[in-house]
């Protein structure tokens, strides 16, 4: 879902162990994120440190290729201000390039869409667009690198697409290895859903061995967009853990809304955030990193514009679309912490982080 991060760029109590929660397993290799997002004041320092005071210890960023790209030309202005600002927090990254897919979205400059993800013509677009981007953030210190965001959506159940997009990633990994190393982690991501799509599973399973690590988010959602009950998510960090076996595992994002509309609450984020730590513990050495979606619930301005962005608008679900958006947030909009909030910073403190 990652979208807003450029945009927005221009602890009391929690709920007691009980007497059958397993001891914390200590924090060891682990990272985890939080992907920042304003409260009402526009105040992303702010919000940052809130997140930072939480024990965010990995910063997850996303940009898009077109909103750099576009018709009359680059425009590298919004790079070098994210280049300035993170450059003096002194905390890796986790980047996502939502390009060439976000989602259902189809994200490259007017002068590429349409092409097949193997065309040699998309696939220089593509290295021109990691070299910029090394260029204007280099100063950075990028520890993980996404090259698509929940790419299943768009590639479906058609082996032959995910055959094409596996030559732009390779082709993408070969370049962003030139730019920043061997120690950058390369990945591409898919939704915990995906991983279970009809007909891929063994094109899934050689883009992930292409991959350094599987990348994946994760919302226990029904079809219908109502919450699953917080505790399965331990049955569903086992089935990703069981399912990919041969990388390490990022859950790019993960998150639990609060609206009553979706049949959830407060106390229920609070709970499965709870039930993802203990799920975490099971498995310390393989998964290395989670990033929590939202820190601050969205405005109903930015909710419209991600169900237009989506194309959702109108659709029987787009309420209920709109509710997941909006309420992911640790915080309420106006900035006030939701349970999860110090629910999640308890957890991580426990941890050693």
């Amino acid at each position: 879902m990652a979208r807003l991060a450029l945009a927005v760029i221009l602890v009391s109590g929690c709920q007691a162990t009980g007497p059958g929660d397993p001891t914390p397993v200590a924090r060891g290799s682990r990272h985890f994120g939080i992907h920042v997002t304003p409260a009402a004041d526009n105040n992303y320092l702010k919000a940052f440190q809130s997140a930072r005071a939480a024990g965010m210890d990995m910063v997850p960023l996303a940009i898009s290729w077109n909103e750099i790209e576009a018709a009359a030309g680059w425009d590298f202005a919004t790079l070098d201000l994210v280049a300035a600002f993170y450059g003096s927090q002194g905390l890796p990254l986790f980047l996502t390039i939502t390009s060439p897919i976000n989602t259902v979205v189809s994200t490259v400059p007017v002068a590429y869409q349409g092409l097949p993800y193997d065309d040699p013509r998309l696939i220089a677009g593509f290295a021109g667009l990691l070299d910029s981007i090394r260029t204007h953030l280099g100063s950075l210190p990028i520890s993980v690198l996404v090259l698509g965001n929940e790419i299943d959506a768009t590639l479906g159940s058609d082996p032959a697409d995910w055959a094409r997009y596996q030559v732009l990633f390779e082709a993408g990994k070969a370049r962003a290895r030139q730019l920043w190393g061997p120690s950058l982690a390369v990945g591409t991501t898919i939704t915990r859903d995906g991983l279970d799509l009809a007909n891929v599973g063994a094109a899934i399973d050689r883009l992930i061995a292409a991959s350094d690590m599987a990348s994946i988010t994760y919302y226990p959602l029904t079809p219908t967009l109502s919450v699953r009950s917080p505790t399965t998510a331990s049955t569903d960090f086992d089935r990703v853990v069981q399912r990919i076996t041969a990388r390490p595992i990022y859950f790019q994002e993960i998150g639990y809304p609060t609206s009553t509309a979706l049949g959830s609450s407060d106390d229920m984020q609070q709970q499965f955030a709870a039930e993802v730590f203990k799920a975490w513990d099971r498995y310390p050495e393989r998964i290395k990193y989670i990033g929590w979606l939202w820190l601050t619930d969205l405005s109903q301005q930015q909710t419209d514009d991600l169900l237009r962005y989506y194309g959702i608008t109108g659709s029987p679900l787009a309420f209920k679309f709109g509710e997941y958006l909006r309420t992911l947030g640790l915080r309420r909009y106006d900035g006030a912490v939701k349970p999860g909030y110090p629910g999640v910073a308890a957890a991580l403190k426990a941890r050693g982080w």
